[in-house]
């Protein structure tokens, strides 16, 4: 073989070594962006599977988890695929995180849905009582033992704001968030039943 044909031969060679090269790179980076794009679309249709409940639920949760697929889509589109692949998992570990703590809240919220019924009917009727007690104290120049004018005022004061809370408790639940109705419930009724107590009337429940 002549000097030339071995200088030939040499190129050719490397030449195919480079072409073969160049496609394999170009193999593992068309894997890298699949791999990596299919890991934002499995977190982005998870979470939104969730979103709605968790909003209503979780969401501060819900802030944290939608930050994290934030960084996952930017890293996508600044073409770090390898970075998208190495943190789905931690991101995916999130979303069923978030999932399992909102399914813990949707059966929290329906039993707190039943708890309701009872204050809505009794602290309606409490409301009521005291509002007519305090009418008739009103038009009457002598107050029951232990309250004064200035303490009676409070009182009234203090019914004002159980109708305001209650109201609050009302749009919770009408709403559907059964969770923060009944935390209002329960504190108006505690309310309520120290009212009973101040103006001389027996307490329900």
């Amino acid at each position: 073989m002549t000097p030339n044909n071995a200088a030939m031969n040499l190129a050719r060679k490397l030449t195919i070594a480079l072409v073969a090269s160049t496609l394999l790179a170009a193999g593992g980076c068309s894997r890298a962006k699949d791999d990596a794009t299919r890991a934002v679309s499995t977190a982005e249709a998870s979470l939104a599977a969730v979103r709605d409940d968790a909003a209503r639920y979780m969401p501060n949760e819900l802030q944290s988890v939608d930050s994290s697929v934030t960084a996952l889509k930017e890293s996508m589109a600044k073409g770090d695929y390898k970075v998208v692949v190495a943190n789905a998992p931690s991101v995916n570990s999130s979303i069923e995180s978030l999932k399992s703590g909102v399914a813990a809240k949707k059966e929290e919220n329906t039993a707190a849905g039943a708890e309701w019924n009872t204050y809505a009917t009794d602290v309606p009727q409490m409301v009521t009582a005291l509002q007519s007690r305090i009418d008739t104290l009103g038009k009457s120049k002598h107050m029951p033992k232990n309250l004064d004018s200035t303490a009676f005022g409070t009182v009234k004061t203090d019914l004002e704001t159980l109708k305001v809370d209650w109201a609050a408790a009302s749009a919770a639940h009408d709403s559907g968030n059964n969770i923060e109705a009944l935390t209002k419930a329960r504190a108006a009724k505690a309310t309520g039943e120290r009212l009973l107590t101040q103006l001389g009337m027996n307490a329900k429940g």
